[in-house]
């Protein structure tokens, strides 16, 4: 009977000790979630995955020319794009594909377009594609 007496308790102590654990950790996430000030009306999604924001960058960005000039193993992209959305457009990637003459996919090339372009505003582009083998420049 002591033994049954003995278990009982430590068994209630336990009780006790896990119950105030779980209100501790109940208080603090009360505190923080109470004073996060989240932006209403924000136009950004707070909760949004990276690829759906580059998604919204790249569904804002309009090429207006382009242009591809090919020397021996160096072929670059140039030319002009313009921001059509309502947004700054800020660290835009830009990517050229590039095609053989039976329209086969061969290599891509990327680069970053640093400066903040502002809403319809435009700004100019260079691509490098650099370091390309004998066997890609050939098949461009």
């Amino acid at each position: 009977m002591h033994l049954f007496k003995e278990t009982i308790k430590k068994l209630f102590s336990g009780f006790i000790y896990g119950a105030g654990f779980i209100l501790g950790i109940w208080a603090i996430a009360f505190f923080v979630i109470g004073n996060v000030n989240i932006p209403v009306g924000s136009k950004e999604v707070i909760a949004e995955t990276e690829g759906s924001r580059v998604n919204q960058k790249a569904s804002s960005i309009t090429i207006l020319s382009s242009k591809v000039i090919a020397r021996p193993y160096l072929i670059d992209v140039i030319g002009t794009l313009k921001n059509v959305g309502d947004a700054p457009a800020r660290n835009t990637e830009l990517v050229a594909d590039l095609y053989n003459k039976y329209g086969d996919f061969i290599y891509q090339c990327k680069g970053w377009l640093s400066e903040v372009i502002q809403p319809d505003a435009e700004a100019n582009f260079k691509i490098d594609c650099h370091s390309i083998t004998d066997e890609i420049y050939q098949g461009y």
